[in-house]
Parts: C-alpha cells; structure tokens; sequence
C-alpha cells in the first residue's frame, strides 16, 4: 500500500509539472501525462483493493470483482498501450528527429486514442466474459473470467514484447548515433 501511495503522489507531481509547465506540454510530455493518469487511477485501484482485503473482503463472486475492478483494468489497458506509444514516439524521434518535429499533432493523438479504444476492447471483453464464479481473493487476473484472462493475459504480454523490441531499436540507433559523433 506504501508503494501505491508514492506512485500516487509521484504521478500527481508529473500531472502537475506537465499542467503548469509549457515546455513540457509538448507531444512527448503530453504522452507521459496521460500515462501518468492511467498510472494515478491504478495506484488508487491499488489502495482501494488493499482496503477491501482489509475488511476481508474474500471469496466473491466475479462479476463483483470484475465491477470493482473495471477502472483499473481499464487503466492497467491503457498503461500497457502507453508504454508501447512512448516507445514509438522515442523511435520515431531518434531515427528521423527532423521528420519528427513535422510531423502533425493529429499522429500523438491517434496513439493516445489507440490506447483508449486498446483498453475498451479489453475491458469490453472482460465485461462480457464476467460469471458467477467464486474468485479467492480479487485482483486484475482473477477479476477476469478464463476466457477473458487468456485474451488479457496474451494482448498485454504480445505488448510488452513489442514494447521491448521498439526500445531496443531505439536504444541501438542511440548508441550507432553516439558512435558516430565520436
């Protein structure tokens, strides 16, 4: 609960930063705010989860699992589209930096659009995947029923592949640019 509550201050702080600060309300900065959003609704799903096991709140059924959890699901959705959008905005800024600079806002916006309908999609099956079945204790996965848990499970980790590739190619162009000013 410590951790959720620092994450909620620390994406609070980047909010903020970026809201009163006109140098970081730019394509990239805007990204990472909305990131951060998604993050700050996550830390306080987080809390709210640690409270209702507090109260002992085990053994329900899914569907009020998954109710209770539909906010940070969604959140958790878009977080995993976000990371991958912020790894293709640094890449499309390291390997084309004049290019990027021309490039229309409408592009930035399309990706933090695609993560919000990545996250309906998601949610949306989840939704309609629910049951009566008895969940031990509610989390993400286990707010999900089988099916939907699988499609989670699978788009979130097909993400994070992509995510790793399109950051590893941005970091290899970073060190071949490095190498070559030397």
């Amino acid at each position: 609960m410590i951790t959720s509550l620092l994450g909620l201050m620390g994406n609070i702080l980047i909010i903020t930063a970026t809201a009163k600060t006109n140098k970081l309300q730019n394509r990239c900065g805007i990204m990472i705010a909305t990131l951060a959003v998604a993050d700050t609704i996550i830390c306080f799903y987080l809390v709210q989860l640690r409270v209702l096991q507090l109260f002992d709140w085990y053994f329900i059924p899914n569907q009020y699992c998954f109710l209770v959890s539909l906010h940070g699901i969604f959140c958790l959705s878009v977080q995993s589209f976000m990371g991958l959008s912020l790894g293709i905005d640094r890449l499309m800024a390291v390997i084309a930096p004049i290019r990027y600079k021309l490039l229309p806002k409408w592009v930035h916006g399309a990706l933090i659009v695609s993560a919000l309908i990545y996250a309906m999609i998601i949610t949306g099956i989840g939704a309609f995947d629910m049951g009566n079945t008895t969940v031990p204790v509610c989390m993400p996965p286990t707010a999900f029923n089988v099916f939907s848990r699988f499609i989670w499970i699978g788009a979130s980790f097909i993400l994070g592949l992509f995510t790793l590739v399109v950051y590893a190619v941005a970091q290899y162009k970073c060190a071949r640019m490095g190498r070559h000013e030397n």
